[in-house]
C-alpha cells in the first residue's frame, strides 16, 4: 500500500470519487441545458481510478471479512488499475 494510513487513504480515496461524480455531473447537466460543455482542468476518469487503487489497496490490508479468493481477485484487478494509474502519471 501507499504510506498513507488506512484512513487517510480511505478520505483521500473518498475525495477522488466525489471531484470525479460532480465533474460529471457538471458536464451532464450543461449538456441537458445544450450549453457548451468545457472540460475543466478535473480528470474524472483518472480520479476515479486513482480512488479505484487506493480503496483496493485499503481493502486488501485490511482484509476485513475477505475470503483468500476475495484477496486474489482485489490483487488481480488492482494491477491492471496500478498500471493505468502511473501511465497517466507519465
Amino acid at each position: 500500500m501507499t504510506t498513507l494510513s488506512t484512513s487517510e487513504a480511505s478520505v483521500l480515496t473518498a475525495m477522488w470519487a466525489s471531484a470525479a461524480a460532480a465533474e460529471l455531473l457538471r458536464i451532464a447537466r450543461e449538456r441537458e441545458h445544450q450549453l457548451t460543455v468545457t472540460f475543466s482542468e478535473a480528470e474524472p476518469v483518472r480520479d476515479l481510478a486513482g480512488a479505484l487503487k487506493l480503496a483496493i489497496e485499503v481493502e486488501i490490508d485490511e482484509r476485513i471479512g475477505m475470503t483468500d479468493d476475495e484477496q486474489a481477485q482485489l490483487r488481480q484487478l488492482l494491477a491492471p488499475v496500478a498500471e493505468f494509474c502511473r501511465a497517466w502519471a507519465r
